[in-house]
């Protein structure tokens, strides 16, 4: 499941709002894009996670882990990918002090000053179902042993989308995903009728029909 929580770099103590981490199945289409097509974009990303929750839970989870400036001083063994990193080649001095050539790939952590200046342009929009008859989302409640509050039951509202947009995509896509991006956030409505609103237009329509078998149209 997709989970957007806050973030702690327990190094600088600096506390990021939003963190987003995705679930195994938009991870997937992530790794075969990093792999195959490289081209970052949106454009095929499924944008519904059916175990998102949101409002999040009270306390808001807040995860442990190092921002990425903290990261690119303190750990640069964080995986982050290069799929076109060009080779290096050169000539150099053996342990016998003989020239020799050699090729190597790129540094694999080159594009970090560009994720960095990137950071700020992650954004991540929540598509919130608004009904627009009777003015109400739907809502779920249901167990959820990942992410529970007390009463180890979730509630949330059914069928938020996930918009993200090409910035955020291709760092997902880069990274490995075992850790949360740091994103900014806003949210959105989609206004469409509710299944209840819809069921209930459905019977409704269907008494106004038997209306009109049973009685002669002056009546009606």
């Amino acid at each position: 499941m997709c989970i957007l929580a806050s973030l702690l770099c327990p190094t600088c103590g600096i506390i990021n709002d939003h963190g987003i981490r995705i679930c195994d199945s938009i991870k997937q289409i992530c790794c075969e894009q990093a792999k195959s097509s490289r081209n970052y974009n949106n454009s095929d990303l499924p944008t519904h996670c059916p175990d998102f929750v949101w409002p999040p839970i009270h306390p808001l989870p807040l995860y442990s882990q190092l921002c990425e400036e903290c990261v690119l001083k303190y750990r640069r063994d964080e995986e982050v990918i290069n799929p076109i990193c060009p080779n290096l080649r050169g000539k150099r001095l053996n342990e016998e002090e003989e020239v020799e050539e050699w090729t190597e790939t790129s540094d694999k952590y080159n594009n970090w000053v560009t994720r960095l200046s990137e950071t700020p342009h992650r954004h991540i929009t929540l598509r919130i179902p608004c009904c627009n008859l009777c003015k109400k989302p739907t809502f779920f409640i249901r167990e959820n042993d990942e992410y529970k509050d007390v009463d180890n039951t979730t509630f949330g509202i059914e069928g938020i989308e996930l918009e993200f947009n090409s910035t955020l995509w291709k760092w997902l896509c880069l990274t490995d995903g075992k850790q949360a991006l740091a994103t900014r956030l806003s949210t959105g409505f989609i206004n469409k009728p509710c299944p209840t609103c819809v069921e209930n237009e459905s019977v409704r329509r269907g008494k106004v029909y038997q209306f009109l078998d049973t009685c002669n149209q002056r009546e009606a």
